[in-house]
């Protein structure tokens, strides 16, 4: 027996030897976010199937839209003042800098509630004053929603910052499409459902998410923070905000862009085909924000200690996870693909060589996506901003080439080809400033 063991413990003892090197505190964070973000995108597609059935196509539409208004709106409204927390606040958590810490808390919550009441009173000013259909309209909710749904997502990263994994996560992911889903419910139960019902169902989700967290997020301040003397370091903080708001617009804009010049340069068709392909390609998006989730804590503390080796460890592990964890749906998707586009019409299923291209160039993308947060929180956030925008001005030539040949096969190949090559890019630049390889997982002085 104890041979037979001896054997089974030499079989794996290169696997525990590899695993070890990973960073614990990120792998465990990471499966367990990803689990909550798979459920969520379960939950997601079952609430769909739910409003599917509730509203005309009509009404859903327009649901639709006024939930992707306060989404949107409400992540504008953010500033970049989510990822300014996300950087410096575990670093003063580590150093115990509660001055600091309540001044970044203070800084931000009050830049936030500030923009998004100003977007929600200007919005609901414009549609008051505007065209009379505007009012008829269940974007007004959305309008009026905005607020909280900027502190809900400002909320979920402090809490993030304070490293409540569930919290963080699983409010906005899991528990809002069941809150949406029983008020659904309940309203179809006493009658007919509208589009302003649900909206307004929408709303008091997030009210209620909000409530929540901040009672979690209150608990951390009654102490030594709560009794500090807030510290403000305004200028850093704002500048920071700016800079990694203009980089997460340009990618943004980027991910766009392809549906904006079919538009113009290719039919309605072409339009509908490629932003389904787009859709499905970023379901990797799961995957890595699940992972980015876990590791942007632990990189400004180990900026600040200039620990080479814990940097070169979170960087690795974080390739490995999305590497390995998105390799299983994008094996599904080659192998299956045709089919699950075709169960959109018959017309989509000519996109799945599209959709190869996209897969694999955002597989690519995430993989090499970490970079990103690396090279910013160490102060090479204008490398970041400048790369960004030079693939947007080359992504829109290869637009303006390939769309009017040959459709959206042409938007897919462009979109491929610029994701690929910023990955490629931004990938060499951290390795050139920060001395950190791709896929290691040891210090180079250590291999």
């Amino acid at each position: 027996m104890k041979r037979v063991e001896s054997k089974a413990n030499d079989l794996f003892s290169p696997f525990r030897r590899r695993l070890e090197r990973f960073d614990r505190a990120v792998l465990s964070g990471s499966w367990l976010a990803i689990v909550i973000a798979c459920t969520g995108f379960a939950l997601d597609y079952l609430l769909n199937l739910a409003l599917s059935q509730w509203l005309n196509p009509a009404d859903l539409g327009d649901y639709s839209v006024a939930v992707s208004i306060a989404v949107f709106g409400g992540m504008f409204a953010l500033l970049g003042t989510d990822q300014t927390l996300m950087q410096f606040l575990p670093q003063y958590l580590e150093d115990t800098d509660w001055n600091r810490v309540k001044g970044l808390l203070t800084f931000s919550f009050s830049v936030v509630l500030v923009t998004s009441l100003m977007g929600s009173g200007l919005a609901l000013g414009g549609a008051f004053l505007g065209p009379e259909d505007w009012t008829s309209h269940p974007s007004l909710l959305a309008f009026a929603i905005l607020p909280l749904v900027s502190l809900t997502l400002l909320s979920s990263k402090t809490l993030r910052g304070f490293r409540h994994i569930v919290m963080a996560t699983a409010p906005t992911g899991v528990v809002l499409p069941l809150l949406i889903m029983a008020g659904g419910y309940y309203l179809s139960l006493q009658g007919r459902v509208t589009d302003w019902d649900l909206v307004a169902v929408f709303g008091m989700s997030f009210l209620l998410l909000l409530l929540v967290q901040m009672v979690v997020v209150g608990r951390h301040v009654v102490g030594p923070i709560g009794r500090a003397q807030a510290q403000y370091e305004t200028r850093e903080w704002a500048s920071t905000s700016l800079s990694l708001m203009v980089a997460a617009v340009l990618f943004l804009a980027m991910e766009q862009m392809g549906i904006y010049m079919c538009e113009f340069l290719a039919g309605e068709e072409d339009v509908a085909i490629y932003a389904v392909l787009l859709k499905h390609a970023r379901f990797l998006l799961i995957i890595f924000m699940a992972v980015n989730l876990s590791v942007i804590p632990f990189i400004s503390p180990a900026l600040r200690r200039g620990d080479r080796k814990e940097l070169q460890r979170l960087y690795g592990t974080s390739m490995h996870l999305v590497m390995w964890g998105g390799l299983l749906p994008l094996v599904v998707f080659i192998i299956k693909g045709e089919d699950i586009l075709e169960a959109f019409g018959p017309e989509y299923a000519v996109g799945y060589p599209g959709l190869l291209v996209l897969m694999g160039a955002y597989y690519l993308n995430f993989i090499a996506g970490f970079s990103v947060p690396f090279l910013q929180f160490s102060g090479h956030r204008r490398i970041v901003v400048w790369s960004i925008a030079v693939a947007l001005v080359v992504e829109v030539i290869l637009f303006a080439l390939l769309i009017p040949e040959y459709g959206f096969a042409g938007a897919c190949w462009s979109m491929g080809a610029t994701l690929c090559g910023l990955s490629i890019w931004l990938t060499t630049q951290c390795w050139h400033r920060l001395g950190l390889r791709p896929l290691g997982l040891l210090h180079k002085v250590e291999d």
